[in-house]
């Protein structure tokens, strides 16, 4: 049956589902899925598989396999418009190497990125990435960048954010940049105490002295 995989046209006209049954069949007569198979199926149908059976490819095969750039096998507009629970899942195994452009997109699109797929990315990407893209990104996950706080990538990334954004996460993240905007409370109190002293040598004198003042006056003219 490896005559299924030959051209790819095999799967050019094919629906993701029509693609699933003819390599379920493929695999239930002992086959496995090798990186010109991979390259074969190509495109969104490598989403429509299980996850058993993706997780079950060899890692040799899927760094060999040229249609597995995360930005082709899955476009944006298709994890925006199709792709299921499921999809969303499954697909996060080719995440490892995508380029900053693609990962800026998904973090539009509320796909919740497990935690594991995200420490794994390039780690250059990840320094790229804003404090609101991150939150974007591992949406109902983002409660695990705590959890994981003392990773290397998540470490070198925190530093990296002014301590204000990371705030706004209210994950309780430390360790960011402080805001160069911010001035220390205690120089304003010292600003205070050296106005309010000048004030008072330049003349200002306590209430009962001015009154003094007025009767001695009123004393000299009568």
């Amino acid at each position: 049956m490896s005559w299924l995989f030959d051209l790819n046209v095999s799967f050019i006209f094919l629906s993701q589902f029509q693609a699933k049954v003819i390599v379920t069949k493929f695999l239930s007569a002992g086959n496995s899925l090798g990186a010109s198979e991979l390259n074969s199926i190509g495109g969104p149908n490598l989403g429509a598989l299980d996850l058993s059976v993706l997780q079950g490819i060899r890692n040799d095969s899927l760094q060999d396999a040229d249609a597995l750039d995360a930005e082709i096998a899955f476009p944006i507009n298709f994890i925006q418009t199709c792709a299921t629970a499921d999809q969303l899942t499954s697909y996060q195994t080719y995440l490892g190497g995508a380029i900053i452009t693609y990962i800026r997109s998904l973090s539009r699109v509320n796909i919740s990125m497990d935690i594991n797929t995200f420490i794994g990315l390039d780690s250059a990407a990840v320094q790229a990435l804003s404090v609101s893209e991150v939150s974007g990104l591992l949406g109902s996950n983002l409660n695990l960048l705590k959890t994981f706080e003392n990773t290397t990538v998540v470490q070198n990334w925190v530093s990296k954010q002014l301590q204000s954004e990371l705030d706004k996460l209210g994950i309780s993240l430390t360790g960011g940049r402080v805001d160069s905007n911010t001035t220390p409370m205690t120089t304003n109190t010292a600003t205070t105490i050296k106005n309010t002293t000048s004030s008072q040598s330049r003349g200002t004198y306590p209430a009962p002295l001015l009154f003094m003042f007025g009767l001695l006056f009123i004393a000299v003219q009568m």
